[in-house]
This record gives C-alpha cells, structure tokens and sequence, in this order.
C-alpha cells in the first residue's frame, strides 16, 4: 500500500507474514519432534493437582461446546436468524461508529497559530496577541498559556510579524466535564468576537502526520503553473471550502498582500 497508510503497516504486515512463516516452518517440522516425547500413556503416571484442575476444566468447556453444537445442529432455523441479525447489526454499526484513520487523543494540551492582517505592525500584533492570551485565560478548562509572536521560525509563516504562536496546557482530566475538542469549540466561540486577527486552535497529538505544522489538522497542498494562476484561484478556493459546513478554520498560508515600499 502506498500514502501515509502503507508507511505505517508495511512493518505490520512484514511482521504478520513472517511470524506466519515461521509457524508453519515450526507445524511442519519441531511440533512433530515434540510430539514424540510429550505424548505418553497418562494412565502409567499420575498428574499433579494443576495438571487435573486444568483437565477439568478443560473437559467442562468440551462438554458444553458439545452440548451447544448439539442444540445447534438441530435448530438451524434459529442459527440462520442469529446470523442474519449479526450482519444486520454489524452494518448499522459499521455506519454509525465514529471512524478515522488516528482518533483525536485527549492529551490536555492545545497549540494554536494566530493570523492577523499581512500589513499590521509589531505593535498592533503584540495587543492582539495579548487579547487573545486573556481570553483563552479566562475558559475554566484552562491550567495556563503561553505563546510569543513575531518571533522564531517554527511556525507555518516561520517568523512573521502577523503571525503568532500559543500553547495551552488544560487542567488535568479528571479535574474537567470536557474534552478537548470540546474546549476547542468553546474556545473557538469566545475568539469570534476578536476583531482584527484570527486563531487556529488545535489538540496536541502523540501522533502526527504531516511534513510541516499547519493551521489545521488537514492540509491540502495547490500547486499552478504560473504564480498569477495561483494568486487567482487560491482565495476561490479557500472560498468555497469555507463555505463546507463540515469544515472549521478553513485558511491558507499564502502572504502575498502586505504592503511593500521600495526606496532607492
């Protein structure tokens, strides 16, 4: 298998086919060698206490897996019925179980990019930062935060002025009635009414894929033939995915509307 997924089972499935090998190497070979001097006349010795409670209770579980297929065989109207309602079943449940390829952890931790307008200054950017530092302060899920902006090269925009970072450190879970994804979401409500900047707030995973940290959890990449093609479609783009009712925090990562003054 290719992509993300083949990545992270080809040594499952290595490990799976060789493991398979070798027991049938073993099945074919060592087990019948083992048989030759295991398998004696039990009635010319006399077992152990552990050896016949294990015996029994082996001869308990025989018995009713043969008065079980018994019965069975003789109802197999109500066997077929139990089978027709077990596939039933599993398709409603195959419809109605959450499914993704990682499930979000609840690690109580939150990273988060703010996003301010491409032509803001250092500080205007440090008192938005600010506001959005005292709100997230403010949610009662919330142990601390930090952050800095206009500093460092980790984030998506490496080191812009009107970019930013944060991490939130939740208060343990059993101190807490949500999850993260739920703080998230009470979060994301409270930093609607911040004018002039914008924050992606995101859960802190064990496990990440992904070459570079983003917005969001999901990153598409556009690619063009010529950079006005890209500048064009771009915002269409990141339009219509906005309007997704699926999708949360859509954004893109292209700086290309700061002012800019050449002087000579």
């Amino acid at each position: 298998m290719g992509g993300i997924v083949g990545e992270f089972f080809f040594e499952f499935g290595m490990t799976l086919s060789f493991a398979i090998l070798i027991s049938l190497v073993v099945s074919l070979t060592t087990t019948p060698m083992m048989c030759r001097f295991l398998i004696t006349d039990r009635e010319q010795r006399r077992q152990g206490r552990i050896l016949e409670t294990a015996e029994r209770a082996f001869d308990r579980a025989r018995n009713f897996y043969d008065r079980t297929l018994v019965w069975a065989l003789a109802n197999p109207g109500f066997i077929m019925l139990i089978l027709a309602v077990t596939i039933v079943l599993n398709g409603v449940l195959f419809v109605i179980v959450p499914k993704g390829f990682f499930p979000n952890e609840d690690t109580g931790e939150l990273f988060g990019v703010i996003q301010a307008d491409q032509s803001i200054s250092f500080q205007s950017m440090e008192k938005k930062f600010t506001q959005f530092v005292k709100t997230i302060a403010k949610d009662p899920a919330v142990q601390n935060v930090t952050g800095f902006t206009g500093a460092g090269g980790g984030g998506p925009r490496g080191g812009a002025v009107n970019s930013g970072q944060v991490f939130v450190q939740l208060v343990p879970e059993n101190q807490r009635s949500v999850s993260t994804d739920q703080v998230i979401t009470r979060l994301r409500n409270s930093l609607a009414t911040l004018e002039g900047a914008r924050l992606f707030l995101q859960g802190a995973q064990d496990i990440r894929t992904g070459g570079r940290q983003s917005n969001a959890q999901y990153q598409y990449t556009l690619q063009a033939d010529t950079l006005d093609e890209l500048t064009e479609w771009l915002p269409k783009i990141t339009a219509a995915l906005q309007d997704v009712p699926e999708l949360d925090d859509v954004n893109s990562d292209q700086q290309a509307a700061g002012l800019e003054e050449e002087l000579t």
